[in-house]
């Protein structure tokens, strides 16, 4: 009745390890692109620039993490 609906046990090893590595590359490519920003560019770029807003979560705003927030809680 319910053949359609079969998953062999290889299909979902395969789906699984493609969830790890998916999630492996994007801890690698989010680390590598917060550390290729120079901390005394930031310092000085962002000197003279004061945010009053509740928004304002952090203290480089080129350095929000939470900017991308959004895009992955919309896949889940």
């Amino acid at each position: 009745m319910f053949k359609e609906l079969e998953v062999s046990g290889t299909g979902v090893a395969l789906t699984f390890l493609g969830l790890i590595l998916l999630t492996i590359g994007l801890i690698i490519y989010f680390r590598r692109r917060y550390r290729s920003f120079d901390t005394q560019a930031l310092i000085d770029a962002n000197k003279n620039v004061k945010s009053i807003e509740l928004s304002s979560r952090t203290k480089y705003p080129e350095m929000d993490v939470f900017k991308n927030s959004g895009s992955f809680l919309i896949m889940v």
